[in-house]
């Protein structure tokens, strides 16, 4: 992705929750660092009716975190409240380094190197070794989705803007603004079969992943999640888990499942071996087998003001607890 070292993505990660929009609800940082900056807070979890015994360490963060990334190193989670980035070891589950990068802060959809600032619409771009911002960018982010596509880092605004942005993804550096179908503007940027597709209507906008035009495609992609591994997935709000032919983007898959409430709270991550890990509302997550298609209740989380984001990576599911500022590393076999 750049001048610095790229991590490799682990390929059975994806979260799918759209980014949080701008929250207006205060709260203060809670030891939000600077470049450099590293927290230690990691636990155990005590006998709680609140943490499930499937939760094999509950790790302390700043303040509201919300979104991941999981690299083949680390697990990387914003904290929206705080405006910080911050880096978990997996081998420890402790807090290992901290970025500040600003207001309402949410990460991106693949690469931590990426993130929105909500509060002044600005796409930053991290060096995730030195925890530092080397750029920044007006995009209209805010509500959007950034993703990194080779060279480029994607950024589609939120239902407060308009179009995308193509960023240099070495540099920060703007390489063009595009606009969009009004059907297509908000949704998450996906790479599917060479081919970067923007969800959010019944006519799909296509590009090449340098920002050429493909056209449009006769399909409906409203609801479209970021890939988990190398399967395409939306979930319309009846409920319908459906995967979908990277190629043709036609439904080749579907599994009834509990309806999500809205365009925003609700998530979604697998392993890539045909399980995924659905969140509809607030505080059910529920396992799915796509061979069987069975769907059943794995946990029940705390009651959060805002969504809880969720990845799958290193053998556990990570779950993030807006309120509670803390994540929880699940034993999904418990």
């Amino acid at each position: 992705m750049r001048t610095r070292p790229r991590h490799a993505l682990l390929p059975a990660v994806a979260s799918a929750a759209l980014v949080l929009s701008a929250c207006a609800a205060a709260g203060s940082s809670q030891g939000s660092g600077g470049a450099g900056s590293a927290s230690t807070s990691a636990s155990a979890p005590t006998a709680s009716a609140r943490v499930p015994s499937s939760v094999k360490a509950v790790i302390a963060t700043d303040h509201g975190p919300a979104g991941f990334v999981a690299t083949s190193e680390a697990i990387w989670v914003s904290n929206h409240r705080a405006g910080t980035l911050q880096k978990i070891d997996p081998a420890t589950n402790r807090v290992v380094g901290s970025v500040t990068v600003g207001g309402e802060v949410n990460i991106s959809d693949n690469d931590p190197a990426w993130a929105c600032t909500n509060a002044d619409n600005k796409a930053h771009h991290i060096d995730v070794t030195a925890l530092t911002v080397t750029s920044s960018a007006v995009t209209g982010c805010n509500g959007g989705s950034i993703r990194v596509a080779g060279a480029t880092a994607w950024v589609a605004a939120g239902p407060d803007g308009v179009g995308v942005t193509l960023l240099d993804a070495s540099t920060g550096t703007v390489r063009k603004r595009l606009p969009l179908p009004a059907s297509g503007s908000g949704g998450p940027v996906v790479l599917a079969h060479g081919r970067v597709i923007i969800g959010g209507g019944t006519t799909t906008a296509a590009y090449t992943p340098a920002g050429a035009s493909l056209g449009t495609l006769p399909v409906d992609t409203t609801w479209l999640v970021p890939p988990i591994g190398s399967d395409l997935y939306r979930v319309p709000d009846d409920g319908r888990i459906t995967q979908l032919d990277p190629v043709t983007l036609k439904p080749i898959l579907v599994i009834p499942a509990p309806k999500h409430l809205d365009d925003w709270n609700w998530a979604i991550t697998g392993d890539n071996h045909g399980h995924l890990w659905y969140r509809p509302d607030y505080t059910h997550v529920y396992a799915v087998d796509t061979a069987t298609k069975a769907v059943t209740l794995l946990l029940t989380l705390p009651w959060e003001e805002s969504p809880t984001g969720l990845v799958y990576a290193f053998g556990s599911l990570w779950i993030s607890n807006f309120d509670q500022d803390t994540v929880w590393r699940v034993d999904v076999a418990a």
